[in-house]
């Protein structure tokens, strides 16, 4: 349906371009918001990842959130990914801000496309093993904070009729400005 989105590479590739064909405008003043209830089982708990190509159009003023979990019954839980006020990434596994990382990276291109890709899995005997954080094909790994989840942590994420929220706020003002051109979440390995 739709061609695939090349981003240049660290490594700066010569056959690697930077065009992105289709993408999808984010109003924050609309509030937009992209969202998927999950039903049946869940597949696994313990693993996931979450796949995001966008683009910022300005320093969040307040949080800016890019994806959140609420279960059905509309409670934030599970897993989130956004934008605090200082351009830094925040993500978080097991609600309520029990496993967390915040990265010392700042993001204030505004100019560019992010290809951001983080994987969980919480399997791993090594615990700085259990997050993996990769911006562009490049790993991230200086963060201002990291609590990893412990092993074997089975989260709350995506129960039946639980909803994912893509480019969303859960509060007025937190919805992100800027451009989607792919979302991807998995359910487990």
């Amino acid at each position: 349906m739709f061609p695939p989105i090349i981003i240049p590479s660290a490594a700066g590739d010569a056959d690697v371009g930077d065009t992105i064909n289709y993408s999808v405008r984010l109003n924050k003043a609309d509030n937009p918001q992209f969202s998927r209830v999950f039903t049946g089982s869940r597949t696994d708990q313990k693993k996931g990842a979450l796949l995001l190509v966008f683009k910022r159009s300005a320093s969040a003023s307040s949080s800016e959130h890019w994806y959140g979990y609420a279960t059905d019954s509309g409670a934030a839980s599970g897993a989130k990914c956004h934008f605090l006020n200082s351009d830094k990434l925040f993500f978080e596994v097991g609600g309520t801000i029990a496993y967390s990382f915040t990265t010392t990276q700042v993001f204030r291109d505004f100019a560019k496309f992010y290809h951001l890709y983080i994987e969980w899995d919480t399997t791993q005997a090594t615990a700085s093993d259990r997050y993996k954080v990769f911006l562009n094909g490049v790993q991230i790994t200086a963060f201002d904070s990291i609590s990893y989840p412990a092993l074997n942590y089975a989260g709350t994420q995506w129960g039946s009729n639980d909803l994912s929220n893509f480019c969303y706020g859960y509060t007025s003002g937190q919805s992100p400005d800027g451009y989607i051109a792919r979302l991807a979440l998995v359910d487990g390995s």
